[in-house]
């Protein structure tokens, strides 16, 4: 379990390096005056790259959230390692408990962003760890966390921010409960009752895998709901590559087919990694791009404009038998004959999750993807096996 904090330290350390190149980045740097404005720098900067890790059952980006926390929060304490990796699995067991049992893959597309709604919950879970809470002040500042626990977010407000904002808030719920405040456990149920969510409480247990062996990995940058498909399509042009008249023909779950399903070119950055067609023409005719977490502007090729012409997305009742447990993709390519490549659980998920091998692999590709040498991120990975302590991590990281 220690190796697998271990990892998701490296992945979404990973991705708070990327980030720094993002547009967002120069005016989320501006917020880190304090240790709140840490929390909410770091975290939105680790999100938006939409290269960090989730669990499916809640549909939870819980590194984005848990890992800055736990650094930052580590660090100010002067916390060792073995610290610092107990708050990492106890915020996940925390955060990906809490979005699985408000329904998060299916709230998603009610409208609530289960992210935003769980990450006070998993940050109190963290900074309660560091500050040693017993039994009953953690289940007051998980109670207090709740009370700051955000349902709703309109669309049109910076919501990377908002994150950040819910993180914070969540380590000020711990603050509160060291300090000696309580909050009942009942809280859950009022917010169930606001949100119109219902809670399975099964689910905020403890089962026979901690949750954060749960997590999957993104390959590149991308949303994960089209990352089945997109693998699937590769496995099929490395098998033999498209032809230029070929058609492809994508089935997904009718859930998330309009989240990701467009076949027209995409005018920005978070639009080119929603689009799994569009993903599909940069592995054929810019493979580089893949791994160019800014991806501004698209991509303009004329061949990858012909490309999306050719596409076809439909909705899959069988794939959405599978879903949430599962999120599928089933891609055919129609030439002179068709061929089908079917992916239920691509790599990095967690069938096949991803170890150090295949996170430095990643780390590679997205350095030189900004750039940067293959090797940038050997000394961050090498100083993280070898448990140095949070303040010193911290200073490595953020360099």
């Amino acid at each position: 379990m220690r190796d697998a904090a271990r990892l998701r330290l490296f992945d979404t350390l990973v991705a708070a390096r990327i980030g720094r190149a993002l547009p967002e980045a120069a005016p989320l740097a501006k917020l880190a005056v304090d240790a709140p404005g840490r929390i909410r720098a770091l975290v939105a900067t680790v999100r938006a790259t939409e290269v960090d890790d989730i669990a499916l059952a809640g549909c939870v980006t819980a590194g984005s959230v848990i890992v800055p926390v736990a650094l930052l929060a580590a660090a100010e304490r002067d916390c060792d390692s073995d610290a610092l990796l107990r708050a990492i699995v106890a915020g996940y067991e925390a955060m990906v408990g809490f979005a699985a049992a408000i329904g998060g893959a299916t709230i998603l597309y009610r409208g609530i962003w289960p992210t935003l709604a769980a990450a006070p919950i998993g940050a109190a879970a963290v900074a309660g760890s560091l500050a040693r809470l017993d039994r009953q002040a953690m289940l007051s500042a998980l109670a207090l966390a709740i009370g700051r626990s955000p349902w709703w977010l309109d669309r049109g407000l910076p919501r990377w921010l908002q994150l950040g904002h819910a993180a914070a808030d969540g380590v000020a719920a711990a603050q509160a409960a060291e300090a000696g405040f309580t909050a009942p456990a009942s809280v859950i149920d009022g917010w169930a009752n606001a949100s119109g969510v219902t809670v399975d409480p099964a689910l905020l247990a403890p089962g026979a895998v901690p949750k954060i062996h749960q997590i999957e990995c993104k390959t590149f940058p991308t949303a994960r709901q089209g990352l089945s498909a997109i693998q699937a399509f590769m496995r099929l042009h490395a098998d033999r590559p498209v032809g230029p008249t070929d058609r492809i023909e994508i089935a997904l779950p009718g859930v998330y087919r309009a989240m990701v399903g467009g076949t027209t070119m995409p005018a920005e950055r978070i639009g080119s990694m929603l689009s799994a067609a569009y993903q599909m023409a940069l592995a054929v005719h810019a493979p580089e791009r893949m791994f160019d977490a800014v991806h501004t502007p698209p991509c303009n090729d004329p061949a990858i404009a012909d490309f999306l012409t050719r596409v076809v997305v439909t909705e899959d009742a069988a794939l959405d038998a599978l879903y949430p447990r599962q999120w599928g993709a089933r891609v055919t390519i129609v030439g002179a004959e068709a061929r089908t490549c079917e992916v239920l659980s691509p790599e990095g998920g967690a069938d096949h999750p991803f170890g150090w091998t295949e996170l430095a692999a990643k780390a590679a590709s997205l350095a030189l993807g900004l750039g940067l040498p293959a090797t940038h991120f050997e000394a961050l990975q090498d100083s993280i096996r070898k448990d140095v302590r949070p303040g010193d991590l911290l200073t490595l990281a953020l360099s």
